[in-house]
């Protein structure tokens, strides 16, 4: 495995887990996430890592959606779901109307 792949050692994840449950968490029940494997990103090189190893498997990938929008599509049948969950989060500057989302 390259570099890049080696990220996903601790965070890709198989049904019957805790990382895969954390990964497939979902708000609404009633539109649960069932993908065959499921990473929680911390870091852009971690969502890199986690389509790339997707793409050397011919995988479909789908990120997490949440909100309301979360039960509009079903998750990925036989494929890999991406988490994020950045560290830093997001800063929001509302009176400057300017969002920062972590990039490291």
């Amino acid at each position: 495995m390259n570099q890049q792949h080696d990220v996903l050692r601790t965070v890709l994840a198989a049904p019957g887990t805790a990382e895969y449950d954390e990964a497939t968490a979902v708000f609404n029940l009633a539109a649960p996430a069932r993908p065959d494997t499921a990473v929680t990103a911390r870091s852009v090189a971690e969502v890199r890592a986690a389509v790339r190893a997707a793409a050397d498997r011919d995988l479909p990938v789908r990120v997490h959606t949440t909100g309301h929008a979360s039960g509009a599509r079903p998750a990925v049948d036989g494929g890999l779901l991406v988490r994020t969950r950045l560290a830093g989060g997001v800063v929001v500057d509302a009176e400057r109307r300017i969002a920062r989302v972590p990039v490291a």
